[in-house]
């Protein structure tokens, strides 16, 4: 059971630090699986070849790969919301957001 700050503030780097470590691994992951290039992903992430060799090679294909970089927010709706956002704030408060 988690007693004070200190506790929650180590808990919670803990957590940001699993997180951050995950995101790359998927990334690898996905990275060599498309491009099949252990160089390249070494380039980009920062490790080692025998680290990438040993934890993210055959660990997709190269149709999952494109299908995870594929994955992209839907500009259109982005703007349109953020257009809407600020029509609807200069309504509210009778000026342009700054």
């Amino acid at each position: 059971m988690i007693t004070n700050d200190s506790e929650l503030t180590k808990l919670a780097a803990k957590e940001a630090d699993f997180i951050n470590l995950r995101t790359g691994q998927i990334f690898i992951s996905y990275h060599v699986a498309l491009h099949r290039s252990i160089g390249h992903a070494t380039l980009q992430a920062g490790n080692s070849e025998s680290m990438v060799r040993k934890h993210y090679l055959n660990l997709h294909t190269k149709e999952d790969g494109e299908a995870f970089f594929a994955i992209v927010p839907d500009i259109v709706d982005y703007h349109r919301t953020s257009a809407h956002n600020a029509a609807r704030y200069r309504n509210e408060n009778g000026n342009h957001p700054r």
